[in-house]
């Protein structure tokens, strides 16, 4: 509840003096110092729990990974991660992979992030690859963003993110051909574009804003 509300000194306090701990509350503690951005202290818990013999499990990874992303503690990201299978013997899941591809991604290291992607057993999960096409966008990595963009229409061809991200990039790079094509496909496929919406007070009323533009 503390953590939810931000206040994570008052949620370390009561975690502290718990007369015993289970691996739920030292992943909620993890999660919570993760969530608000307390990524070194997330990883400085972690590590506690290990040293206190407590195992850890996939939430527990996923939520040390998340801090990790968080704070751009990219090459502790990459250890744990690499520590899952290898010291603790969990097969890593589709939610572990997203968190070390988005906290790989943060930091542009696209390289890195295309090994993962080349041998990672998740290849069908659309998660993965609107992560990747996020960060891509970020760092205007076109080829790489081309390549997720080709795999989310494939996976949800429905989905008008995926034509909308990859339409603004080539858009912003002056190729407008290339934008026009993916405007021309997602019109093919029958896609339209959820519309967006923002809220605006106006002499004390709330007026409702409906953004429809590509």
């Amino acid at each position: 509840m503390y953590c939810k509300c931000g206040n994570v000194d008052q949620a370390r306090y009561f975690f502290d003096i718990m007369p015993s701990k289970n691996t739920v509350t030292w992943n909620e503690m993890i999660h919570g110092y993760a969530q608000n951005g307390y990524g070194d202290e997330a990883v400085s818990l972690y590590k506690d729990m290990i040293t206190s013999g407590e195992k850890p499990d996939d939430i527990t990874f996923v939520a040390v990974l998340t801090g990790c992303s968080h704070s751009a503690l990219i090459d502790e990201g990459v250890e744990i991660f690499n520590s899952i299978q290898q010291r603790f013997g969990v097969v890593p899941k589709s939610d572990h992979y997203t968190c070390i591809i988005d906290c790989l991604g943060r930091a542009g290291r696209f390289q890195e992030v295309e090994v993962i992607l080349d041998t990672m057993p998740c290849k069908d999960d659309p998660v993965v690859w609107e992560v990747v096409l996020s960060s891509c966008r970020i760092h205007t990595n076109l080829s790489l963003a081309k390549r997720a963009a080709e795999e989310l229409f494939r996976l949800d061809p429905l989905n008008s993110a995926s034509y909308v991200l990859l339409a603004n990039m080539y858009s912003s790079l002056g190729r407008w051909e290339d934008a026009r094509a993916v405007r021309d496909l997602m019109s093919d496929n029958r896609v339209s574009k959820d519309p967006g919406y923002s809220w605006s007070e106006y002499k004390n009323d709330i007026q409702h804003i409906m953004e429809n533009n590509l």
